[in-house]
């Protein structure tokens, strides 16, 4: 491996655990990507870190300014709602598609998602259940099997996971949400192409009183 093979796999990597930082919410909107600090945490040079930022700015998911440089992008109420009902549309046009490729070994690995699930719930995990769900929504993302399509809808989960998440420490939430993703595995064992679109529509998209909450939430400093 070359040196310039190297440091675009290092940007690669850098570039992935900023984008998780953000939907972690580990990086807030309006914070400041600090050069040094990221290339202390995944253990390499400024340049690799600088490459990745570059790339997160061409991509939409940081923005630059003069003054401090590349920031994580802050969406107000009205913002947020439309990436929303843009990442709810991918979202369903993915379930979609997935209903008609999905293997049967996919179709396996989402029920044993669902189980797991099913076991977080009962221990009120929230942190693990968000996580695993994610992981079943990667699966349906990936059977959709169209490049641009998965893209963009990665583009928009870094910038919402932490509202889903968030949503998820509402009372009954968890499984109203897993409930959805049973009848999802229904509609794709049955090829129910439609069926899964318009569930999936309705799933992606969360209360906006939420979000108002969320948002409130943040302002007044409160931890998600």
């Amino acid at each position: 491996m070359t040196d310039r093979d190297s440091r675009i796999s290092q940007a690669d990597l850098v570039r992935s655990g900023i984008e998780a930082r953000i939907s972690q919410g580990l990086l807030a909107p309006g914070q400041r990507i600090e050069e040094v600090e990221i290339a202390e945490l995944f253990g390499t040079s400024r340049t690799p870190v600088r490459e990745a930022v570059s790339q997160l700015v061409a991509a939409g998911l940081l923005h630059k300014t003069p003054r401090l440089g590349a920031v994580v992008p802050r969406f107000d109420l009205r913002q947020t709602l439309d990436l929303m009902d843009y990442s709810a549309e991918l979202a369903a046009s993915a379930a979609r598609f997935a209903a008609r490729r999905l293997r049967a070994d996919e179709i396996a690995a989402l029920r044993d998602h669902c189980q797991r699930l099913e076991d977080y719930i009962s221990a009120n995990d929230v942190a693990n259940y968000a996580s695993t769900a994610s992981s079943f929504h990667s699966i349906i993302i990936a059977a959709s099997r169209n490049s641009y399509l998965i893209e963009a809808l990665e583009r928009s989960v870094v910038h919402l996971a932490r509202y889903f998440r968030y949503c998820l420490t509402y009372p009954g939430q968890m499984r109203a949400d897993l409930d959805d993703h049973w009848k999802l595995i229904e509609a794709f064992e049955n090829r129910d192409a439609e069926g899964a679109r318009a569930l999936m529509r309705r799933h992606a998209l969360i209360d906006p009183d939420i979000i108002g909450d969320y948002v409130a939430d943040m302002e007044h400093g409160r931890p998600e």
